[in-house]
């Protein structure tokens, strides 16, 4: 099963039949004044292509991760934001009854 073209024309007037072929495995490309502007493929190929990214980008974060894991942690290892007092935050945190509730009025919420 190969690839065939179609110009937006022929799809549009074909579009039932277009769609069945898809249906059947096959995978079509549109083109629009002679460059191709889309491929057609079944919805069941569309979700393998669509996880296998999300699978990719996990594999990924993951080796990214496990990198880290064997590094050492030092000071160095976190930025330093100038002006920010972690102490003080922390404090302040303890402070509050509830700093998730605290934290909210600061966005505007309730």
């Amino acid at each position: 099963m190969g690839m065939d073209t179609f110009t937006l024309t022929e799809a549009r007037a074909q579009l039932p039949l277009l769609l069945n072929r898809v249906e059947n495995g096959e995978e079509l490309t549109i083109t629009r004044h002679g460059r191709p502007v889309a491929v057609v493929v079944g919805h069941a190929q569309w979700m393998k292509t669509a996880r296998y990214e999300v699978l990719e980008e996990a594999r990924s974060l993951r080796k990214r991760l496990d990198a880290l894991r064997e590094r050492p942690i030092t000071a160095e290892s976190f930025p330093v934001v100038p002006g920010y007092d972690a102490d003080a935050h922390i404090a302040e945190i303890r402070e509050s009854d509830d700093p998730w509730e605290r934290v909210e009025r600061e966005r505007g919420g309730s």
